[in-house]
């Protein structure tokens, strides 16, 4: 770096910007710096500091263009740097002027490059243009005029610099470096805040590249997500969506649409993007129905379908919940969820599954979304790009240098930063690239390197062998410590509340798809907060006093087996299924089998009959509760007496069977009586044979004789 150049960046002590190429010109340089660097020494030993060292940034700079992107081969050619200036200092400003800036340092390496990005604002010092052989009107501009000579706290203002090539002297392209590295170009703003002296207060710098890249293959990955907004009765929290589908999302799904993308869903944003969709339009959760966003939702649908003809589709896990977090926080419920939000009939169940955590992530990354069955694992800060095979899941990892911007100060994300970012990069380091359209990688990005490389899948990239490389795990944005038991909390309570409907299968699944979209990759960890609060807002609650059984306070039976009558009322705005459980002191003496599960409607009752089994007589208090299908008690418990009187009867059966046996044995014992009596009676008749028979004699008929 000249001693020019770090004498002209200093402008407090030379303005004179440019310097002709002549041997003249170099004279005048060196004495230049000669006479700056003795002031700076006079200043140092003065104890005053060089300006610029104490110069605060107090106005931020927004680029919106930067034209062309390259600096073009015809000298006479104009590069133009339009942008926004906001006073963010809390005095006014007189005197504010843009002017355009650049340094002639060369950039030849990856590595150059990326100390560049990431050097103090004012390194390399570089210079300004404006003065002597320049264009004033072209490489200035005013902010402050005559007619309006303050620049107040918070006041914005559009500005327009421009230079020819030859003016900048960047150097040429040359036999022996064929690209010409990369430059430095920006704008300086000066000014003079009340009270204080003239000095730059503001400047932005983006990266040019001397030379187009030559073309290089590329895949482009395309994430459609964005930060859930459908809560499980399917009212939405705001129309957020609406704005991104005329911008953001609208966007996207144009690179997704261009033939060879790879392109990743959310299932979750696609059933929102439906619901946006329906007739008479979708409901806010305070109650406003609109149609806003209706239209695009529904472009955005079809356009979605006609893509999946002609590039590969995965779908991402519902609801893109923060994988990399979860895995942090040891938190595989969040994973097992995400997996049972999606119904099977849903039209995108059908698709392959990707995974896309939002920071770099270690090797126990793959087991941990194992569940999920993803066959494509894309791992964005993770030095790359590189594709890789991990038995059945494909491992990418992208170029992310392409969606950064800088250098600094901030903002340095514009659009024309990160293009010229980007085609730097590519000039330097002309390998395949595979790049992740989202918010990291803007589709500006994607547009401006498109006519310099070549669209190619995904799989049309050589897959590395060997090993995957996995740096350290980086933690995410910390939640609060109860944050991970309340999504825990909200799922059951969800799950519950679809048990307490009579519809557990649906309970589950608003449990699963409610608690994968609040854990959302795209929430902050406030956002995810207000989400899940709005979520446990909509979870009804039921007045145990509310919902009670109804039956008399003792019963008595008579039967071995008996069905007596039971009530149940419901006084809550919700339909309750449930079931009649019954305890019994002694299920030895009598037991009570539960009832079947129904639904008894809001404000409304049902009548139960239950089963009584008693085994011996008796009385005894019975407990009744109500509770669901999966056991989970509601309302109140209510109590009764049953007594038991089935012996009675069984005792007259008794009794008159043991009567009968009586009168039995009796008639019995009276004939044994008469028989033996008769036979004493009758004279021995000798010789006569005993029994019937020729010869016996009949005896006398005894009958109408009194009993002795």
């Amino acid at each position: 770096m000249g001693a020019a150049g770090i004498l002209t960046d200093r402008g407090n002590y030379d303005e004179r910007v440019t310097r002709p190429s002549s041997a003249d010109g170099s004279a005048r340089r060196w004495v230049s710096a000669a006479v700056g660097l003795l002031l700076v020494v006079l200043a140092t030993l003065a104890g005053s500091p060089p300006a610029h060292a104490d110069d605060p940034i107090e106005v931020a700079i927004t680029l919106t263009s930067v034209s062309p992107q390259v600096v073009p081969k015809d000298p006479a050619a104009r590069i133009m740097i339009s942008g926004e200036v906001v006073n963010t200092s809390k005095v006014a400003m007189k005197g504010v002027q843009v002017s355009f800036w650049r340094s002639r340092d060369p950039i030849s390496t990856t590595a150059e490059l990326q100390q560049a990005a990431a050097s103090p604002w004012d390194v390399p010092f570089g210079e300004r243009m404006g003065v002597d052989g320049t264009e004033p009107d072209l490489n200035l501009f005013n902010i402050t005029t005559e007619n309006e000579p303050s620049f107040g706290p918070g006041a914005k203002a559009t500005f327009t610099v421009s230079a020819r090539v030859d003016q900048l002297d960047l150097g040429s392209v040359s036999a022996d470096d064929p690209s010409g590295g990369v430059r430095l170009v920006g704008v300086h703003v000066r000014g003079t805040p009340a009270g204080g002296t003239n000095h730059t207060v503001g400047r932005a710098r983006v990266f040019m590249p001397m030379s187009a890249p030559t073309s290089v293959d590329r895949a482009s990955i395309v994430v459609l997500t964005s930060a859930p907004s459908m809560l499980p009765d399917g009212t939405f929290t705001d129309t957020h969506l609406a704005g991104e589908l005329g911008g953001r999302l609208g966007r996207l799904l144009a690179e997704a649409a261009q033939p060879g993308a790879t392109v990743l869903i959310d299932p979750s944003l696609y059933d929102e993007l439906t619901a946006m969709t329906s007739e008479g339009g979708y409901r806010l959760s305070s109650g406003q129905v609109t149609t806003e966003g209706a239209q695009q939702a529904s472009d955005f649908l079809l356009g979605f379908g006609a893509l999946q003809s002609v590039n590969t589709v995965y779908r991402l896990p519902f609801g893109n919940p923060d994988l990399a977090l979860a895995h942090q926080f040891d938190q595989p419920e969040v994973v097992s969820r995400a997996a049972a939000a999606l119904p099977a009939n849903h039209p995108l169940s059908g698709l392959p599954v990707a995974v896309v955590p939002d920071r770099s992530v270690d090797s126990s990354i793959v087991s941990f979304i194992a569940p999920l069955h993803p066959t494509l694992l894309v791992l964005r800060n993770n030095p790359g790009p590189e594709r890789q095979q991990v038995g059945d899941l494909m491992v990418v990892r992208t170029d992310t240098r392409l969606g950064l911007g800088g250098p600094g100060p901030a903002p340095s994300s514009t659009d024309p930063q990160r293009v010229g970012r980007a085609l730097s990069e590519l000039l330097l380091d002309p390998s395949p690239q595979i790049v992740t359209l989202s918010d990291q990688v803007l589709p500006a990005v994607d547009r401006a390197i498109r006519p310099l490389s070549t669209l190619v899948p995904l799989t049309a990239l050589e897959a590395s062998s060997g090993r995957v490389v996995w740096p350290n795990a980086v933690k995410g944005n910390v939640v609060s410590a109860d944050w991970w038991a309340q999504l825990d909390t909200t799922a059951q309570r969800l799950t519950d509340a679809g048990d307490l409907r009579g519809d557990l299968a649906t309970g589950k699944r608003q449990a699963a798809a409610a608690t994968s979209r609040a854990a959302a990759s795209r929430f902050t960890a406030e956002s995810r907060v207000a989400y899940l609060s709005a979520v446990r807002g909509l979870i009804p609650s039921i007045d145990s006093q509310n919902v009670r059984i109804v039956s008399a306070e003792k019963f008595v039976v008579s039967e071995a087996t008996t069905r007596l009558p039971i009530t149940v009322t419901n006084n809550t705005d919700q339909p309750v299924a449930v079931r009649v459980v019954f305890i019994s002191e002694n299920p030895q003496r009598i037991s009570l089998p539960p009832t079947d599960v129904v639904t008894v409607p809001p404000h409304g009752s049902h009548a139960f009959t239950f089963t009584v089994e008693a085994h011996t007589n008796g009385a005894l208090t019975v407990r009744a509760r109500l509770e669901t299908s999966t056991g989970v008690p509601v309302g109140v418990e209510h109590r009764f007496i049953l007594t038991a009187n089935s012996l009675g009867r069984i005792g007259w059966i008794l009794m008159v069977s043991s009567g009968l046996v009586v009168l039995a044995a009796t008639a019995l014992r009276i004939r044994q009586v008469r028989g033996e009596r008769g036979r004493a009676s009758l004279p021995a008749v000798a010789g006569a044979p005993s029994g019937s028979g020729e010869g016996f004699v009949t005896p006398p008929d005894l009958g109408t004789r009194p009993h002795p």
